[in-house]
């Protein structure tokens, strides 16, 4: 449940959300139990900061 999740969150992130916290916030509204675990979402925190520093060079 833990990877998926981070996938599923991260998917969210680029496509539909602003936020990290957004997409974590949808995600556990649709299925409260798919929670990545720690390490994924030190990953998901970086990916989300990629995404914000290339949307400023665009």
């Amino acid at each position: 449940v833990s990877r998926s999740s981070a996938i599923i969150v991260a998917y969210l992130l680029r496509s539909y959300f602003n936020t990290l916290r957004e997409a974590y916030n949808h995600l556990v509204e649709q299925r409260w139990i798919a929670v990545p675990n720690d390490a994924f979402f030190l990953q998901l925190i970086r990916y989300e900061k990629d995404l914000r520093a290339s949307s400023l060079i665009e």
